[in-house]
């Protein structure tokens, strides 16, 4: 039961984004005055300390100082969605999509102009990037492809204007990666190469060897990294970031599913319980404890004989799984059906694992209904319907 690829793609969407709030020197790099600077770099860490109504004061200044730059609309897109990233979810939509327009109309008019400077177009690739992922999510594939494509060429022609300024190589590799990523699972468009190495070959050169972009490179390789079941390597980029900024729910979120994937469950229990303290209303930390401690009581139920018989310790995890997919499924009432049937499933497993059958057999069935290609619910269904009668 592995959750919906969605947050991976808002990550990498924002990450892609927060790399024009870089400010420090490298070689050729585009020039900003000396406000700006300041301005821009105070935003990028009130955002990774996810201070974020302070960094929303500090945009709305930003944008009342240069009301024409597309900094300003970028920077509340961006803001907006990381706060929707935090639960994986649209939540803060209506408020996105008062800058999406404004922010984007500016993007295509820098990419359209031939005088537009490679600062103002890797700026406007980040807003392309967040338009893309929106539309994307609201089911406009084509459209979403098409913000994207404008996003690379907003890339590369700032490249091309500042040939010495490396840190487009991070927008390019995420694209080349995620864009093979998840095309090849749309069926209807078969006509895009998988390019996946070279993108991560990219991120691992700016992760490296970049100077003002190398941190947002090892944070979005690590999403890379985890997304190739490479946790390990995953890990040891992601740690460093943890420390620097303990309060940033994206980066805990991701050291939590790597311990989760490592099978290191009091360690992933102990982040999670760390965000919702941090956080209470972000409802799908309450399905991954619940699948936490579902598969917890599974691993010591495979070490034990198959007597029968449940211990202590295995039926309060049981217990603690349904409590806390039950609590998700109440807070998040709006989730999309796919959340919703992998949460039957986690339900109807915890109880057909405390021999529960026809509460168990009620919950697949409504996992199914929420999501019919769900396989365990299946395949379970067809066990209970073939079981002897008691």
């Amino acid at each position: 039961m592995r959750p919906t690829g969605l947050f991976i793609k808002i990550f990498i969407s924002v990450l892609l984004s927060t790399a024009v709030f870089s400010t420090r020197a490298q070689a050729r790099p585009p020039q900003l005055a000396p406000a700006r600077q300041e301005a821009t770099q105070q935003i990028q860490q009130l955002l990774f300390q996810r201070q974020y109504a302070e960094a929303e004061q500090k945009i709305r200044h930003y944008q009342q100082q240069w009301p024409d730059d597309v900094m300003g609309d970028f920077g509340m897109m961006m803001l907006y969605q990381l706060k929707n990233f935090e639960n994986f979810d649209q939540r803060y939509a209506g408020q996105y999509l008062k800058w999406h327009e404004l922010g984007r109309k500016k993007a295509v008019d820098i990419l359209e102009n031939g005088q537009s400077s490679a600062w103002d177009l890797f700026v406007a690739s980040g807003v392309l990037a967040l338009s893309g992922f929106h539309r994307l999510n609201s089911g406009k594939t084509m459209r979403a492809l098409r913000d994207g494509s404008m996003a690379i060429n907003a890339l590369k022609k700032a490249q091309k204007k500042a040939p010495g300024w490396a840190d487009p190589s991070l927008g390019l590799g995420l694209y080349d990666y995620w864009r093979s990523v998840f095309t090849k699972r749309w069926t209807f468009l078969p006509f895009f190469p998988d390019k996946r190495a070279s993108g991560i070959k990219d991120l691992e050169l700016v992760a490296a060897k970049g100077v003002y972009v190398r941190e947002l490179a090892q944070g979005a390789l690590a999403w890379v990294y985890y997304n190739e079941e490479k946790t390990a390597a995953a890990q040891r980029l992601n740690q460093p970031l943890l420390q620097r900024y303990p309060r940033n729910i994206v980066i805990r979120l991701l050291a939590a599913h790597i311990a989760y994937k490592q099978k290191h469950y009091q360690q992933a229990e102990q982040h999670y319980q760390t965000i919702l303290r941090q956080e209470p209303r972000l409802s799908k930390v309450h399905f991954y404890l619940a699948r936490l401690y579902l598969d917890r009581a599974k691993s010591i139920l495979n070490t034990q004989k198959k007597s029968g018989e449940i211990s202590p310790e295995v039926r309060q995890d049981l217990e603690q799984a349904i409590a806390q997919v039950s609590r998700y499924l109440k807070v998040d009432a709006k989730a999309k059906k796919q959340w919703r049937g992998l949460a039957y499933t986690l339900w109807g497993e915890s109880l057909y694992q405390l021999q529960q059958w026809d509460e168990a057999e009620a919950k697949f069935k409504l996992a199914l209904k929420q999501d019919y290609s769900l396989s365990l619910p299946k395949k379970r269904l067809r066990i209970l319907r073939n079981r002897p009668a008691a």
